[in-house]
């Protein structure tokens, strides 16, 4: 079950629970593995439980899952433009059944996109060029100075 799905099943658990349910613990099994994420969403039922307003647990609930799915709308681009960068197919190879790549699509499967990768790689080889300049010309100054 992905992350977005789990959510969703969690959220109609508690509005179950708000309606004579019950929460379902298995729905916690499923949440993303974030401790941060899962310490909130146990908080605002624990305040539920406390409080016994269903109004502000809706509220808070409906807050909260706008907050994560407009979170995971901004780091699905990101990872599809990063796999766009690196020239992976949006699986990163790693769906066995995929309909573009079977499967293969790692990064270098095919040609990186010329924008992307200059946006988001270009800058990361530049800092590892620029590091491995100074280690350089730090182990030539330690040489020069044993000598």
């Amino acid at each position: 079950m992905d992350s977005a799905n789990a959510i969703q099943q969690l959220v109609e658990d508690v509005l179950s629970h708000i309606n004579g349910g019950g929460i379902n613990n298995e729905s916690f099994n499923h949440l993303p593995d974030n401790e941060q994420f899962v310490g909130w969403i146990r908080s605002l039922l624990m305040n539920f439980l406390e409080s016994g307003s269903s109004q502000k647990l809706v509220a808070d609930l409906k807050n909260a899952l706008g907050y994560i799915l407009t979170h995971y709308a901004e780091l699905n681009k990101r990872d599809l433009e990063l796999a766009s960068a690196l020239g992976a197919c949006t699986c990163w190879g790693e769906v066995e059944h995929c309909e573009i790549c079977h499967g293969e699509g790692s990064p270098g499967w095919m040609m990186p996109d010329q924008e992307m990768f200059l946006r988001m790689v270009v800058p990361a080889l530049l800092t590892v060029n620029r590091s491995k300049a100074k280690n350089r010309a730090h182990t030539q100054d330690e040489e020069t100075s044993d000598e």
